[in-house]
């Protein structure tokens, strides 16, 4: 059976070698062909492929983007299968074969993809491989077929997607609206299942992944084709992918105490497309699966999972339902759109058995997101809004559920989310940041006295440890940590952990600190130095908080009570001197103006007051990039406005250098590129200029024009 692997390609040369290697090296000859179209590099791509014997290649005279050119591949392949792979992957051993067999393991699978290191929608799992070559002996040992991690989806991403080529020529090929590319793997994913084929994502067998930047670093353009893209899609089909295509990643894991061969009753409220009812079927394929959807469009989607599904508006149709006939109800809708939440509550609890359990995603009001929604009054509707969480157990409360129990949901926040935090606890007069950081509560309420563990169950707690300390589902179990009472985790490693209670407790401190819990670490390593006060990994991580924290004195106090003193150490320790001792201006002043103009605030007046301050030898460009580097987000585009605006009101001298700093905090920045090419366009500085053109990434019209200009045409 042959396989036609097409790779879309722009630039980045060197990843599509060391793909294109991995597959020659990895894969059995004779089971594969390689087809490769280019979009128009300029790096070397096109004379490379050129040299290829074993590689069909479609050299494009223009970027076509990726739909177009994985079109252009399937047009021109031979074989029985198709797969889909970004020039950005390392394949590894057994990879081809293991997807191949699970492709075929039934008639109605269409496709499937694998797990990789960098992905979305949780096709990623851990890693701590830091080479390529640890990355192959990993796969080599990961890579083991077991149909028992084939799991249905309803989509897959398509950095490495197989699919049969008879599903190609049923469903036709990607669709092109989606140029450049976004999108057209989630639609090209539902076409395969409205056709009647299953998708499968096989969690065993790994490939790397590079993969593109991430949204919090993304450029404007980028996101702007997101939303694009994704408006596209909901044009097409009528919902919106991102709300009601996805599902609950931790859901199996709150279900798993019973059989997985057992027959449940699960109903889910506001069940979107079917992705969290697919999940509960991965888990118990015998389960009975109900839901109910206000769109009918993702009903019918649902629906092909095998679920009822029930459409309509939940508050009336849960007054139909048998009582007495679920064993859990998964409430995935916001509660705040129900007319009488403590009503419908009460109701959701005479459907569920004498021992079943109901789940309840609900949105916290007090989100930084949320928040800052209501503070630039863009907030109307109280959906938008959420509970508290005083009003969401007042609520449960209400509707009699005996067992209550409630975590946090934590979702990654951004550095200027982050930033927004400190700034809204510090005026709050707050010490802890967590109430505004965590998106959602999970309740899971229950009748049966008993059949609900208490929050502080140590066994429960000792497996959140010991996820955590054998790096699996370590975003779920930091996040389960991040809930708990640091005394209760205290108790349980105190009881279980014996002589390494120390250690235990500092490596949760780190693994807290390496996600920015600054402060949750802290109390962590305090509980560890009561335990033993002279233990070294509690003072030197102690120092590295406080250091972290801009506590300088306070971590050069801690680092100062080790005993030994390690080269490291004495690294730091001079780190910190250098710091405290160079002569900084009085950065709070220009922190407070660089924010103020990140966050467009007064924005004219800070820039002229930096701009002035310049002038005045009160602050270097070089000292301004000191400070940006620590203080703010987007520090290139900062450092650009303010030089962009000294060139503009005559403070010449320090342009340059201002430019200069943006660039060496990110030397490809966009806009600090075009607007130095600018200006070295009107001192006379052509080819310099253009040498500076050519870093810009994005192409936009008076980028074009400028060139042209300088190029004489």
């Amino acid at each position: 059976m042959l396989t036609s692997i097409v790779i879309a390609t722009f630039n980045k040369l060197d990843y599509t070698q060391q793909c294109i290697e991995s597959i020659r090296t990895y894969t059995d000859a004779g089971t594969y062909e390689i087809i490769v179209v280019d979009n128009c590099s300029t790096d070397g791509t096109v004379e490379w492929l050129s040299q290829q014997a074993d590689i069909k290649s479609i050299c494009n005279a223009a970027n076509e983007g990726f739909p177009r050119a994985c079109n252009q591949g399937i047009e021109i392949a031979s074989g029985e299968n198709i797969l889909l792979l970004n020039n950005d992957t390392v394949v590894t051993e057994r990879w081809l074969s293991q997807l191949t067999a699970s492709l075929y393991s039934s008639e109605d699978i269409g496709a499937v993809g694998s797990v990789t290191n960098n992905c979305s929608y949780a096709q990623t799992i851990p890693v701590d491989y830091a080479s390529m070559a640890e990355m192959q002996t990993f796969a080599g040992s990961y890579n083991h077929a077991d149909p028992n991690l084939w799991d249905e989806r309803l989509k897959l991403i398509g950095y490495c997607m197989l699919i049969k080529k008879s599903v190609v020529d049923q469903i036709g090929l990607l669709d092109e609206r989606f140029t450049p590319g976004n999108y057209e793997d989630d639609d090209y994913s539902l076409r395969i299942r409205l056709a009647g084929y299953k998708l499968l994502l096989c969690k065993d067998t790994f490939i790397h992944h590079y993969g593109s930047v991430s949204f919090r670093e993304a450029p404007p353009a980028y996101l702007e084709l997101m939303r694009n893209n994704r408006q596209k899609f909901s044009d097409k089909w009528g919902y919106d992918p991102e709300r009601e295509a996805t599902f609950r990643h931790d859901l199996r894991s709150l279900l798993n105490k019973g059989d997985p061969n057992m027959s449940i009753r699960f109903l889910e409220i506001g069940s979107g497309c079917g992705g969290n009812l697919l999940e509960v079927r991965n888990g118990f394929p015998y389960a009975e699966l109900f839901g109910t959807e206000r769109s009918a469009r993702a009903a019918d989607i649902a629906e092909r999972s095998g679920a009822s599904i029930f459409v309509g508006a939940a508050e009336n149709i849960i007054w139909e339902l048998p009582e007495g006939a679920f064993d859990y109800i998964l409430v995935s809708e916001s509660m705040a759109e129900w007319p009488s939440p403590a009503t419908a509550l009460a109701r959701l609890r005479a459907l569920l058995k004498p021992e079943g359990i109901l789940l309840a995603y609900v949105p916290n009001a007090m989100h930084v997101h949320r928040l800052r929604a209501l503070l630039r009054g863009e907030v109307g509707p109280r959906q938008l809004n959420g509970f508290t969480l005083q009003e969401a157990q007042e609520l449960f409360q209400s509707a009699a559920f005996d067992q209550i129990q409630i975590s946090g949901v934590k979702l990654p926040l951004s550095e200027k989310d982050r930033l927004q935090l400190q700034h809204l606890a510090q005026a709050a007069g707050l010490d802890e940041t967590l109430a505004y950081e965590l998106s959602e509560f999970l309740f899971l309420a229950s009748s049966a006295k008993e059949n609900i563990e208490p929050e502080s169950n140590p066994d429960r707690i000792k497996e959140v440890v010991n996820g955590i300390l054998m790096q699996e589902d370590m975003e779920a179990n930091i996040t389960a940590l991040v809930a708990y009472d640091v005394d209760e985790v205290a108790a349980v490693i105190d009881h279980a952990g014996g002589e390494q209670r120390e250690e235990l407790t500092n490596y949760l401190a780190v693994q807290l600190l390496e996600r920015q819990e600054l402060k949750l670490a802290q109390k962590y390593l305090q509980q560890a130095f009561e335990w033993n006060p002279n233990h070294e990994s509690t003072i030197f991580n102690f120092g590295l908080v406080a250091y972290r924290l801009d506590q300088l004195d306070l971590a050069l106090e801690w680092f100062e009570l080790l005993p030994t003193k390690s080269e490291q150490i004495q690294t730091w320790i001079q780190k910190i001197q250098f710091e405290k001792n160079q002569g900084k201006p009085d950065e709070k002043k220009f922190v407070f103006l660089l924010r103020r103009i990140e966050q467009d605030i007064d924005r004219e007046e800070s820039l002229q007051e930096l701009v002035t301050c310049i002038q005045m030898g009160e602050v270097t460009p070089d000292q301004l990039q000191k400070i940006a580097q620590i203080a703010l987000i987007e520090k290139a585009e900062v450092l650009t406005q303010v030089a962009i605006f000294a060139f503009n009101t005559g403070v010449f001298d320090s342009v340059l250098a201002l430019f200069e700093a943006a660039l060496a905090l990110e030397p490809n920045h966009d806009s600090a590129n075009y607007h130095l090419a600018e200006v070295l366009s009107i001192l006379g500085e052509k080819e310099l200029a253009l040498t500076y053109l050519d870093r810009v990434s994005h192409v936009f019209p008076s980028l074009q024009q400028l060139k042209d200009q300088l190029r004489g045409a």
